[in-house]
């Protein structure tokens, strides 16, 4: 089994809320049309703090079958990563 973990941080543009709903609405399901086998997708969101900021916003964890076609979609991951981070 493979497995990726990644984190982030949202955009100033949009609240807290407005980011969720991106998020589970139009960036995941984008994400599991283009990126194909995989095994389990969670996206978790840490808990609001008034006064304390969290260090990220989402995290997502990603797993695959340790496979060829496994490590084939972690390099698809990473591509799609750095596509939507323009690195």
């Amino acid at each position: 089994m493979i497995k990726m973990i990644f984190t982030g941080k949202k955009g100033p543009d949009k609240s807290m809320q407005e980011f969720r709903t991106y998020y589970l609405e139009r960036h995941a399901p984008l994400f599991l049309e283009t990126v194909p086998k995989v095994r389990n997708y969670t996206i978790n969101f840490p808990i609001e703090r008034p006064g304390k900021e969290n260090p990220f916003d989402f995290v997502t964890e990603i797993w695959w079958d340790a496979t060829a076609q496994g490590k084939k979609c972690t390099i698809i991951a990473i591509a799609w990563r750095r596509c939507i981070s323009g690195r």
